[in-house]
């Protein structure tokens, strides 16, 4: 394409100077006939050259991001566990996401543009050097002083770019990080805290920008200047051998087309140099890791066909790769029999979890031995490891797929992993099937049925087809049953159980333990429990402290030893739970009774908008369906009438049937997020361009600077055109030359004008300048706005609506599409503009110059620009859309796979997670070819009749110039201004598309910045501050994402200042959803709920957050500071002194202070660093520093062994002295003094009183107690 000008130069040189010899009306329209015929020759080579160089280079381009993508992808879940610790999560995803799209840019547009300038200029230095080596010469006097610029400047980009890319980092890693951990972030009033972080770190890469935009407009306004300074300097030296007779006048024409089409691919170089410059900072660190070979391979080594499970550590030493000074294990020795089952014990950060990862190769040892059947460890293939070892650990990860999925996620990777290897090894697809593990339905429901998990399931929209996205909430208890269906399918022999039931209830801890201990039988079990008694049947018992053994034997021995740390554990346990230390129980069901559903109002049933249950065809056949039967009164409580059974299935039957039509409670498939049915609607450019790239100051300055840089080439022409005219002698009415006058100096005229050269030469370097300094500077402030509207209105959206978008989709949105609006509404709008400026402002010259040859070629080529773009859109818009949804599929999958990274690698499930990652990205890859492939036709026809309707100008403009109505000045000015606009129009078409996917992503960014949270935010604060009353008056509520089941059913409870109350109940029955109404996640259905007399919805949303202090049983933690993490809830400054103390009274100062920078130590993406037990103790710091008037405990001390539990609760004893309390437990030493103990059962209060009165009332609660003490 940057040869085709070049070539209509020649072209036009020899019709200028053919008429100009000419000597009769016939020979000069043979000439005119053979220059309009090789422009449509240029038209033909226009329209393939377009063609091929945007299909091949676009499809190409498209290849190599995705797979860059697949191969980061792929390289990265290989790498060893301890990469993880020390690589945040937001650098992995910006690489897969804003880098990746960065890159697809520069090689889209930037290299294709890199490309037609470089033909342009080695065409154009070539033709100049053979034409005139001398005036060639003088014409690129430049180059030397532009090289040496580019090169000076380039070296401070690159260093500026890794500074800019180090601070973009850290901001992808906060959003990531607050994004996964919203629930933490709001109930601690954290969103203008981390608002405020955020925007410290762009406002860092937007002064990286700033100073780089500077240094790189000075030097491309100078090199601008020299460029056309040498061009002036040509030119006039071009005269003088005109006027001596050394050049023809076809030479000047010919010298000038060649050296100001070279300049002008010297300045389109300059236009696309720096984005080239900066990418070079993120390709590195992509190579590295696609290259990096992990310190623990994935696959290979020995592959036993079974592994009986005698385990041995010998001497093992070993220290984190986060923290190489801190030694975790020193000279560990244990020895695992063949189906015994041992139990390790010991305090939190002891090292017990550390085990169990070094048993499942996440790391390797600093020193000694570990064998499995006397094989060396690190010699066994990874994959055969995971095959014969289950796990299920204290905090259980599922995935976003279906239950059934889930349960046989390990299984399916087995059979994934073993196809797999057997192709490779030729094997037939016969053999293949016979190493399978076949899994039926029957197996799935009887391992959940083992599990007790069973009965919820089915209850749930689809049963076990339901997908368990943000869509659908399920209790920690749920979870962790599902997690156990999952290992009792696999059937290992290994097994290992990190807290294994500590988030179940009463019920489902007695059948789950049952089934555990079935499962246990012939098998080597590890256990990790901090409830002794869970243990006592264990057949060695290992006490560990600081790494090393220091007791081992059963649990007889060990008690019978003499001042034994063992002994000394069951004693303090023994004492602290005093006779109860049992959990809690039942459980649940959604079914809907007559009762219950006589019930529903029409405004309850009403009250989620868009509820399934909210049509009134639903609700009649809701109603209908449960009048036909009475409840059974007389059947057992926990068990499930027969009618409420028929009645469920007839109203589940229903829904479905209808399901097409209600689509709102079905769990959409990865990749399909739900769309907020309020999302503002988005109706021209013009909305996107006010929220984005209005700038007072800035955007005119940018489009001024881009109308004058347009204009230079326009303008050059001009001059040219009168260079033309007065060396050119033209013809009168009958077509007779008509000659100079003697004494006619061509070298005087030519310096005459050569002087507005100069001219332009100094307007070029100050316009060039604009257009660079502020085109750059807005891309960053575009980038400044958009990230800091979008996080800001992310973080104040209600819970709600991040339960319906994934959190891998919003980081797909933070990367690709801020990208894409940031480079199109400045970079590429301001390239638009420029080009243009060239295309009109050549149109207005060569109006007036000739308007019939004008008016030909723009009423031609604006029909088929126009056509061109309008078709372009529609096609573009449709393939981009589907393009862009199979990119977020694959954020979604990758964001889910890295924060589950450690339950990937102990199920072997890398290979699959590969493949399904590639499968969203081969399926992008065939929508880019779409998009490319038309828009690159539409591109090459455009082209084509740009080109002919130049053919007809040429034609048409040389019959009016050999009839003497057209001077030879006007002929070269009209088709060289066209020639230049022309090349504008292309490549202002080449980046439409780019505008077109930034206006595409503007609507994205606009539905979030927009949005206004469902929840009010509230403006009343207590006088007096909060005394901690709290009460529920009927209370109401559903979850938005399943509005026909309702969690509570009209809920009411008062409870005074100062109370401690307990909440007792089933896992899923709704005891955290109670404390999530009251940190006011959500908003009620019906009923409302009061804290000192005033409704929550009315109270301000911060004040109530700092008001509250919580502690979770899955506590989140940031990347940053132990201090920091400990003083987040607090919005002012805070002594060291204070710090240390909260830290003391969680029993956390110890630890905290053998670590390398004590309080300043970094932990890691959600504490990675810390164990379980020290996470949960951070958290409890955090609560008492806070001193709030509420305390919420969700299983605050579930995490904790013995020694730490009991000094944690002797200072959360101290701590609710004073303050209205609730506390969640399934251990009931943690609430039996409490004054009040609320039994909850199918989101009612079934019964409540303190401890003494419930066992004497022998109901509910003395049921679960004794439950308690028969397990």
């Amino acid at each position: 394409m940057g040869i085709l000008n070049i070539a209509f130069f020649i072209v036009l040189g020899d019709l200028i100077g053919g008429i100009s010899q000419s000597t009769n009306i016939d020979s000069t329209r043979a000439i005119i006939n053979d220059m309009a015929l090789r422009t449509t020759y240029i038209s033909i080579g226009a329209f393939f050259s377009s063609f091929l160089g945007k299909v091949l280079l676009g499809i190409a381009t498209h290849s190599i991001a995705l797979k860059t993508k697949r191969l980061y992808f792929a390289s990265v879940i290989k790498q060893e566990i301890g990469y993880f610790d020390c690589t945040s999560s937001g650098k992995i995803i910006k690489s897969l996401s804003e880098d990746v799209a960065r890159l697809s840019g520069v090689i889209e547009f930037d290299v294709m543009n890199i490309m037609i300038a470089v033909g342009q200029i080695v065409s154009g230095f070539i033709l100049s050097m053979v034409t005139s080596y001398k005036i060639g010469l003088l014409g690129f006097t430049s180059i030397p002083i532009m090289v040496l610029l580019v090169i000076t400047s380039s070296l401070f980009i690159s260093f500026l770019s890794r500074g800019s890319t180090l601070q973009s980092t850290k901001s992808v890693s906060t959003v990531n990080e607050v994004v996964t951990s919203i629930r933490t972030v709001k109930s601690m009033a954290g969103e203008k805290k981390e608002v405020m972080r955020y925007n410290q770190e762009i406002r860092s890469t937007s002064t990286f920008d700033f100073v780089s935009a500077l240094l790189y407009s000075t030097c491309c306004s100078l090199i601008v200047f020299f460029i056309w300074g040498s061009t002036s300097l040509a030119m006039h030296y071009a005269g003088v051998m005109l006027q001596v007779g050394s050049m023809s006048i076809n030479d000047i024409i010919w010298i000038w087309g060649f050296v100001s089409i070279t300049v002008q691919g010297l300045q389109n170089l300059l236009y696309y140099i720096p984005e080239v410059l900066r990418i070079q900072n993120i390709i590195p660190p992509i190579i590295n890791v696609v290259y990096r070979k992990p310190l623990i391979s994935h696959s290979g080594g020995v592959n036993p066909d079974s592994l009986t499970g005698h385990i041995q550590f010998k001497n093992v030493k070993f220290t984190y790769p986060s923290r190489p000074n801190v030694v975790v294990l020193n000279n560990f020795c244990i020895d695992m029999m063949p189906g015994q089952s041992t139990a390790l014990v010991g305090q939190s950060g002891s090292g017990k979890s550390t085990v169990i990862g070094l048993l499942q190769k996440w790391y390797q040892s600093d020193a000694g031995r570990i064998t499995i059947d006397g094989i060396d460890l690190e010699t066994i293939d990874p994959a055969c490891i995971h095959k014969h070892i289950g796990i299920v650990s204290q905090e259980p990860t599922l995935f976003a797929r279906t239950i059934s999925e889930n349960i046989t996620y390990v299984v399916d990777n087995i059979n994934h992993n073993t196809r797999q290897e057997l192709t490779r090894q030729g094997a037939s697809e016969e053999t293949i099937q016979n190493k399978m593990i076949v899994v039926s339905q029957q197996m799935i429901e009887d391992a959940a049925r083992t599990a007790n998990a069973h009965d919820f399931i089915t209850l749930l929209p689809l049963g076990y087809e339901t997908v368990l996205s943000q869509n659908v909430s399920l209790s920690g208890g749920q979870k962790q049953r599902i997690a156990i269906a999952r290992a009792i399918l696999q059937n290992p022999n290994i097994l290992l159980l990190d807290e294994a039931t500590s988030a179940l209830d009463t019920k489902s801890e007695s059948l789950v333990q049952d089934a555990l201990e079935k499962l246990m039988v012939g098998r080597t079990t590890i256990i990790i429990a901090h409830r002794l008694s869970t243990i006592q049947k264990c057949d060695k018992i290992i006490v560990m402290k600081s790494g090393v053994v220091i007791e081992q034997g059963s649990h007889d021995d060990l008690v019978n030893k003499e001042d034994g740390h063992y002994r000394g554990l069951v004693a303090k346990q023994a004492a602290f739970t005093k006779r109860d230390d049992v959990t809690m129980t039942s459980e649940r069901t959604d079914l809907f009774t007559y009762s219950e559903v006589d019930e529903l109002s029409e405004v309850e049933i009403s009250s989620e908008p868009g509820s399934a249950c909210g049509t009134p065809e639903m609700r009649s056949y809701l109603m209908k369906d449960c009048k036909m039967s009475e409840p059974n009164v007389n059947s057992d409580p926990g068990t499930p009438d027969p009618a409420n059974y028929l009645i469920h299935k007839t109203f589940k039957k229903k829904f479905d049937a209808q399901k097409n039509q209600l689509d709102h409670n079905k769990v959409e498939p990865v990749g399909e997020d739900q769309q907020d049915v309020k999302d503002p609607k988005v109706h021209s450019f013009l909305e996107i361009f006010k929220y984005f790239g209005c700038d007072v100051l800035f955007f005119p300055l940018m489009l001024l600077g881009s109308i004058c840089t347009g204009a230079i080439p326009i303008l050059t022409m001009f001059i040219f055109g009168r260079i033309t005219n007065k060396i050119v002698p033209s013809r009168n009415r009958d077509g007779n030359l008509v000659p100079f006058p003697p004494g006619y100096s061509y070298s005087t005229a030519i310096t005459e004008e050569v002087m507005y050269l100069v001219y332009l030469a100094i307007c070029g370097c100050i316009a060039t300048f604009a257009y660079y300094f502020f085109s750059e500077l807005l891309c960053s402030r575009i980038s400044y706005r958009i990230n800091k509207a979008m996080f800001k209105s992310i973080v104040r959206q209600e819970i709600g609506y991040f339960d319906i978008l994934k959190s891998g989709r919003l980081l797909s949105i933070f990367g690709k599409d801020v990208h894409h609006v940031k480079v199109g509404l400045s970079r590429h709008l301001s390239n638009i503009t420029r080009n243009a400026s060239q295309f009109l402002i050549g149109v207005i010259i060569a109006m007036i110059t000739s308007w019939q040859m004008t008016l030909v070629m723009v009423s031609v080529s604006l029909v088929t620009t126009f056509t061109t773009v309008f078709v372009m859109q529609k096609f573009i818009s449709y393939f981009q859309k589907k393009y862009s949804t199979q990119i977020d599929n694959g954020m979604i999958i990758a964001s889910e796979i890295l924060s589950s990274i450690r339950t990937v690698r102990s199920m072997s499930g890398e290979d699959r997670e590969i493949e399904r990652y590639a499968v969203s990205c081969r399926l992008a890859m065939k929508y880019a070819c779409g998009f490319t492939t038309c828009a690159s036709i539409l591109f090459g026809v455009g082209m084509f009749c740009i080109w002919a309707a130049t053919a007809l100008v040429v034609y048409y403009g040389g019959i009016l110039l050999a009839q003497g109505e057209l001077k030879a000045a006007a002929m070269t000015q009209v088709t060289s201004n066209m020639v230049v606009a022309i090349f504008s129009m292309s490549l202002a078409m080449m980046e439409l598309d780019a505008l077109f996917k930034a206006i595409a992503s503007s609507k994205e960014l606009l539905k979030i910045i927009k949005r206004k949270p469902q929840l009010s935010l509230g403006n009343k604060t207590i006088e007096g501050g909060m005394r901690g009353e709290i009460e529920f008056n009927n209370v109401c509520f559903s979850y938005p994402t399943r509005p026909g089941a309702k969690i509570l059913k009209k809920f009411s409870l008062k409870i005074d200042k100062g109370q401690h109350v307990a909440l007792v109940g089933e896992s899923g029955c709704g005891k955290s959803t109670i404390t999530g109404l009251l940190e006011r996640f959500y908003d009620t259905n019906r009923g409302n709920i009061k804290i000192d007399g005033v409704n929550i919805r009315e109270i301000n949303l911060d004040w109530l957050h700092r008001n509250i202090a919580i502690v979770t049983q899955e506590p989140v933690l940031f990347a940053t500071s132990i201090k920091n993490n400990i003083t987040y809830a607090l919005s002012g400054e805070t002594s060291m002194e204070q710090i240390q103390q909260a830290a003391k009274a969680a029993n956390a100062h110890d630890f905290i202070m053998s670590l390398p920078n004590n309080y300043d130590t970094v932990i890691g993406e959600r504490g990675v660093s810390l164990s379980g037990g020290q996470k949960q103790r951070i958290a409890i710091a955090r609560a008492i520093i806070q001193n709030a008037a509420i305390l919420l405990l969700d299983e605050a001390t579930s995490a904790l062994d013995t020694e730490s539990e009991y000094l944690v609760q002797s200072a959360l004893d101290t701590l609710m002295n004073g303050r209205t309390t609730i506390i969640i437990a399934h251990r009931m030493s943690t609430i039996r003094n409490c004054d009040t103990i609320v039994v909850i059962k199918n989101g009612r209060v079934e019964e409540m009183g303190n401890h003494e009165g419930l066992m004497d009332r022998e109901g509910e609660y003395c049921k679960l107690v004794h439950k308690q003490i028969e397990n």
